[in-house]
């Protein structure tokens, strides 16, 4: 689903083109890859990205422009990944163009999408033995499998021709993989749960299972990651008042601990947090994957798409911006009021 974007000079340095007069032009073109890309990978070996560096140092004379990469390379998009600093040397004593050895570095790491390169940089990647089957140049881009799914930023594609591992590996995985946070939202967790309203023993419903097979799914996705760091994923759903423990109504935060203890994540690594139901009214058609990064996954459907070995449910999975303060899953996300319960108790 990303496509993890590099330092490379194909993509900006001006040595490439900066005699042609449709400069702009080609930077405005390079700006797209970057804005389809779902996340940006920068190296950390200075602290800088070679590719931030190089659109201030000669973008500065078109303001519009400017504004458009800042726009596009904000750090709430970026990874900071630490490259090998023994590969770095070793390229740059036979490649000297500024951002390839950067570029070499990135994609070596295997958990990197690397999608546009020069083809010096290439060529490179071939000498390090480097695998490049998501290795490309801007010319063969439109070729790619990034390209074709580019339409997940913007829109959204049926999953229902996946499997569970073709799910996790194409949707979740790069999502939730380099996120230091995770959250969850989803109104019909709880409802599975604890089963409907005509269940006052809190029995899990039917299509339970699922739901805890996704959840724990997509968390161990993210606990796989570089930065999950033991934090604990949190699942935001909606209370319900139909469960009855020892002839008294198991509400708030004894809900979530109960909630909490049925899910198959361990109970240190998870936060549930209960919301009333007028809270999660405004979303009520769709489910949320949000990270720490600027873009969240939505889906058409409950947490409950996998199903063993067979294709995900019939949903759609889109990709959208992050929104204002005043859009419904902000809203929900930041509101404190009202909160019907919480595990571990605030």
């Amino acid at each position: 689903m990303i496509v993890a974007s590099i330092h490379d000079p194909e993509v900006f340095a001006p040595a490439r083109f900066a005699e042609n007069d449709q400069y702009e032009g080609r930077i405005v073109e390079r700006l797209r890859v970057l804005q389809h890309s779902h996340l940006l990978v920068v190296d950390d070996s200075t602290g800088n990205s070679v590719v931030a560096n190089a659109l201030a140092a000669n973008l500065m004379q078109n303001p519009t422009t400017q504004m458009a990469a800042n726009a596009v390379i904000r750090p709430d998009r970026c990874v900071r990944l630490p490259v090998d600093p023994n590969r770095h040397r070793r390229i740059a004593q036979w490649i000297d163009t500024p951002g390839s050895a950067e570029a070499v570095a990135l994609a070596g790491h295997g958990d990197v999408d690397i999608c546009v390169v020069a083809q010096d940089t290439l060529e490179a990647i071939e000498e390090e033995n480097i695998r490049q089957d998501r290795i490309t140049t801007l010319a063969r881009y439109h070729t790619t499998r990034a390209f074709n799914r580019e339409n997940l930023v913007f829109g959204g594609r049926p999953v229902s021709d996946l499997t569970k591992n073709q799910f996790l590996d194409e949707i979740v995985r790069p999502v939730v993989h380099w996120a230091t946070n995770l959250t969850i939202v989803d109104k019909m967790i709880s409802r599975s749960g604890f089963g409907d309203a005509t269940n006052p023993a809190g029995t899990p419903g039917t299509n339970w299972p699922r739901f805890n097979d996704t959840l724990r799914a997509v968390f161990d996705q993210w606990d796989a990651g570089p930065f999950s760091d033991g934090n604990r994923v949190t699942i935001i759903t909606e209370a319900v008042t139909h469960v009855v423990h020892n002839n008294v109504a198991l509400l708030g935060d004894s809900l979530a601990a109960e909630l909490a203890r049925r899910l198959s994540i361990p109970t240190d690594r998870v936060r549930v947090i209960l919301k009333s139901p007028q809270q999660v009214r405004d979303i009520n058609h769709d489910r949320y994957l949000v990270t720490n990064h600027a873009f969240v996954v939505g889906i058409t459907r409950g947490f409950d798409l996998l199903d063993g070995t067979a294709n995900c449910a019939v949903s759609d999975v889109f990709l959208r911006q992050a929104q204002a303060q005043g859009d419904a899953l902000a809203r929900l996300m930041n509101s404190q009021r009202g909160t019907a319960g919480s595990y571990p108790v605030r």
